[in-house]
């Protein structure tokens, strides 16, 4: 290299190092909050909460039952010495149905007798005293004090005697109970002991349907009992017939069946052409007013255990996205709205959703319970709350 060119080459290095610096000092100016956004800020599409007039038409599936039904047994524990009746049999009310060794009872029940007769012989003895001693005492030949003692014992006696009569009244009692009548007319259903078994004192002999009126107990879920009344109309869809009977709701359980949160409903039915032990459909139709409707995008897992929907909660186009499990409800078709059709929904738990929430429609995947997030309308500005 030669003296002339050395200049060239220092002049050359100058301005590329003069170059390297205004681009440094062009990306210094970058916004801190863009460059921290970018990498780790998630974009979602947004809609709100909307509220809808809701109909459901719903079914639960049960067996048909007597509305009259009872466990017949006896009071009394004894040998089964007679049973009149078999499955299936029919009945009418007061028919015998089952007998029980009544000896014991019977001896019972005689022995009682006589203790009252006893007492009744005795007490009337008694009065008769009372009566002689009343007039010894007024010819001045007996003291009150003998009069006072005689009044005592007829008192007792005649407690005695009251006793006696109860005595008596409970054995007869029971040996009524030795004797098994049908309380109304119907069906047997089931027998469960037979002859010459021991029979005890509460244990069911006989199962009888009564004739008549019939019912249908379904379990339905916690978000569908809420919305049932006693007394109200249901329809009852009867497969084997193909028809659809008028109902009426006759029971409405408040209390949960079990830990999955069913409640019983039970309807009552009234038509011949229906019989106890048949397959039936208890038909439902839910009016709701104002329930919680979203797009259909806005759901996670629609189909699964536990679907679900993010709730955005902040200002200006940002926001924390929260998870809120929801149980779905039906499609409202014929949405004219940008999302879509939409569907309703209602928090499970203690999850809550109003009608005006912002919820993501779009950008789910990968989001996280808590994550901030950017938020995007439906037409792709910023959205905020």
């Amino acid at each position: 290299m030669n003296q002339r060119t050395q200049p060239y080459l220092r002049l050359l290095g100058a301005v590329a190092m003069l170059v390297g610096a205004i681009y440094l000092s062009a990306d210094s100016q970058v916004d801190p909050a863009d460059a921290q956004e970018a990498p780790t800020t998630k974009r979602v599409r947004v809609a709100r909460v909307e509220t809808a007039s809701e109909s459901r038409q719903l079914r639960f599936s049960g067996v048909t039952r007597a509305a009259r039904r009872a466990r017949l047994g006896f009071a009394v524990g004894s040998r089964l010495v007679e049973r009149t009746v078999d499955v299936g049999d029919s009945v009418e009310s007061g028919q015998i149905l089952a007998r029980v060794e009544d000896r014991e009872v019977r001896n019972a029940v005689a022995t009682a007798r006589g203790a009252v007769a006893e007492v009744v012989a005795r007490r009337a003895q008694a009065e008769r005293d009372v009566e002689r001693v009343a007039d010894l005492v007024a010819a001045k030949a007996a003291t009150d004090e003998e009069l006072e003692k005689t009044r005592a014992g007829l008192d007792a006696l005649r407690a005695a005697e009251e006793a006696a009569r109860a005595r008596l009244d409970e054995t007869q009692r029971l040996l009524g109970e030795t004797t098994l009548e049908a309380p109304f007319a119907g069906t047997v259903l089931e027998t469960f002991v037979e002859p010459g078994e021991h029979v005890v004192p509460g244990r069911p002999v006989v199962s009888v349907a009564g004739r008549g009126d019939l019912e249908l107990e379904v379990e339905v879920p916690e978000s569908v009992v809420m919305h049932l009344r006693e007394g109200a109309a249901a329809d009852v869809v009867v497969p084997f017939l193909g028809v659809t009977l008028p109902g009426e709701l006759d029971s409405v359980g408040r209390n949960a069946a079990g830990p999955g949160r069913l409640f019983p409903v039970i309807a009552r039915i009234s038509d011949d052409r229906l019989v106890a032990g048949a397959t039936a459909e208890l038909s439902l139709r839910l009016e709701t007013d104002r329930a919680l409707a979203v797009p259909v995008a806005a759901v996670i897992n629609p189909g699964g255990r536990r679907p679900a929907i993010f709730r955005i909660e902040g200002q200006e186009g940002k926001g924390r996205a929260t998870k809120v499990h929801v149980e779905v409800g039906s499609l409202l078709s014929g949405a004219t709205d940008s999302e879509g059709d939409r569907v309703t929904v209602t928090p499970t738990g203690d999850f809550e959703l109003e009608a005006g929430d912002l919820i993501v429609v779009g950008g789910q995947r990968g989001l996280l319970d808590g994550e901030t997030v950017v938020t995007v309308d439906a037409a792709g500005t910023g959205s905020g709350r």
